[in-house]
């Protein structure tokens, strides 16, 4: 009988199988979670192929750091676009206060005109 080789999916499948025992012991919301770190490790099935050989649990688990890295700069772009809308509408708030201001100097010369 021929050798039958370990493909990578086969490698990360079995790292997987290993930590299903903890996912068995989690509340849902964890499972949940858990099930979505197993996703974004799936992704790198290929690009880990090397060190899925020698260290799957390290290859699993920098996939998901890699994962959570690029949605933490996505998270860091929204912010930043929030943070220049916010900064827009402050400049407006800033101009209609300076006007509030403004009527009230007149309205208090207006109304000490009428004394």
């Amino acid at each position: 009988m021929g050798r039958s080789i370990t493909t990578q999916t086969d490698i990360f499948n079995d790292t997987e199988s290993r930590l299903n025992e903890f996912r068995d012991l989690l509340v849902v919301q964890d499972k949940e979670a858990f099930d979505n770190l197993m996703a974004h490790a799936r992704k790198h099935i290929t690009n880990a192929s090397e060190l899925l050989q020698y260290y799957p649990l390290e290859a699993l688990l920098f996939s998901i750091t890699l994962e959570q890295e690029k949605g933490a700069y996505r998270l860091k772009d929204i912010i930043g676009e929030l943070l220049n809308v916010i900064e827009k509408y402050d400049d407006r708030i800033e101009v209609l206060e300076n006007k509030v201001l403004a009527y009230e100097e007149q309205l208090k010369k207006i109304l000490s005109r009428n004394d």
